[in-house]
């Protein structure tokens, strides 16, 4: 007897919003605990206070966050690979240092997306979160570099950027987080279990 209950998805009659607002990066090894509520899907984490660095991107410059579902049949395995590719205007050495950096690193990310229902107070604006990177269950944690691309163009009216790629594959994902843990982490507050 199968014990998984479906719970159906309802016909979506109001637009959204696609693309990526703002992305929050810190080392796998700053994140001192996490907790997974399953049924919820929502990680509570905790991590000292001022480790969360904020990457914001460029309105309609093509990053995005795809997360794919794979069941291998043969194998009797099932995978999630989290990919997110956050693409900046201008392919600087500062971006290509913080590149470096971010490519010998394990690290947790927060994904804020521009999605509805968006709660907006000035700088504050949050779509939907998505966190990667957590350890749990068999997961060590860690989502790495994958690739990052530097391109001047070729014309004059082609795009100078930098194109960064970061993923990780889990068992399940992605996870989300609350809005008081973002709100922590905007803040550089210390975050415990929150």
């Amino acid at each position: 007897m199968s014990t998984t209950v479906f719970t159906g998805i309802p016909r979506e009659t109001v637009k959204d919003a696609g693309g990526l607002y703002e992305v929050w990066i810190t080392e796998l090894s700053n994140v001192t605990g996490n907790t997974i509520n399953y049924t919820t899907g929502v990680a509570t984490i905790s991590s000292p206070a001022g480790v969360w660095k904020r990457y914001i991107l460029g309105k309609e410059a093509g990053s995005d966050f795809v997360s794919t579902k794979t069941n291998n049949l043969t194998n009797g395995t099932s995978e999630t690979d989290n990919v997110l590719k956050m693409i900046f205007k201008r392919n600087q050495i500062s971006k290509r240092n913080e590149l470096a950096v971010m490519a010998k690193s394990e690290m947790v990310v927060v994904i804020n997306d521009n999605a509805s229902p968006m709660t907006i107070t000035g700088e504050t604006n949050t779509g939907n979160l998505y966190i990667i990177g957590l350890p749990y269950s068999v997961n060590q944690g860690g989502a790495e570099v994958r690739t990052g691309v530097g391109s001047t163009g070729a014309q004059f009216a082609d795009s100078n950027n930098l194109t960064i790629t970061i993923g990780c594959k889990e068992n399940d994902g992605p996870f989300t987080i609350t809005q008081a843990a973002l709100t922590a982490i905007r803040a550089g507050s210390a975050l415990s279990n929150i």
